[in-house]
């Protein structure tokens, strides 16, 4: 299947937002089944928050007071506010193919190694996986700065695999694994 511009950007988006493994256990437990990305936004205000703040209106969790990081024109904005609503109403509503992919699973080594990444499973049975790029500063005392821009970014240029490269590529074979066992 070919996903849409938009259903990569948002399971990108996503990859941001820290879902928690334990919710996706949980759900689990519950309903026997996945959590789908329109259950995940409307079950966790929280992250709904996040997701519209911090990749829709250029939100900078760095910046003190938690104030918007407005880098482009009033227009511009508004523009991107309009374009935010619509597309998360049309998400939450299931009006996005996107809205009906389970999310699986993450493989959340962020604190450690600087990765996350996230696993969905599609309607028609095939899986999806974003993983969070470098991020911007975050208030951390330095810590994503030295895992993202320095150990994994400056780390490329040294053709060897770094350890975020590394942990790709285990969830890509846990991944694997698990698509297996479910068939």
């Amino acid at each position: 299947m070919n996903y849409t511009d938009k259903e990569i950007q948002i399971a990108t988006q996503i990859s941001y937002i820290n879902i928690d493994a334990e919710y996706i256990s949980k759900y689990y437990r519950d309903y026997h089944d996945y959590p789908t990305l329109a259950e995940v936004l409307r079950d966790n205000p929280k992250i709904l928050e996040e997701f519209y703040k911090m990749f829709y209106l250029g939100y900078n969790p760095a910046e003190a007071n938690g104030k918007f990081d407005y880098i482009s024109t009033k227009a511009l904005n508004e523009e991107r506010e309009r374009i935010a609503k619509s597309d998360i109403e049309a998400l939450m509503n299931n009006e996005l193919s996107c809205s009906n992919w389970k999310v699986v699973d993450v493989w959340d080594k962020n604190k450690e190694i600087g990765i996350y990444g996230i696993l969905f499973e599609t309607p028609d049975n095939k899986a999806v996986i974003a993983f969070r790029g470098s991020e911007i500063l975050r208030d951390d005392n330095g810590g994503q700065l030295y895992l993202d821009w320095i150990d994994a970014d400056c780390g490329l240029l040294d053709s060897t695999e770094t350890r975020q490269q590394e942990q790709a590529r285990l969830f890509l074979n846990y991944m694997l694994y698990y698509r297996r066992s479910r068939q």
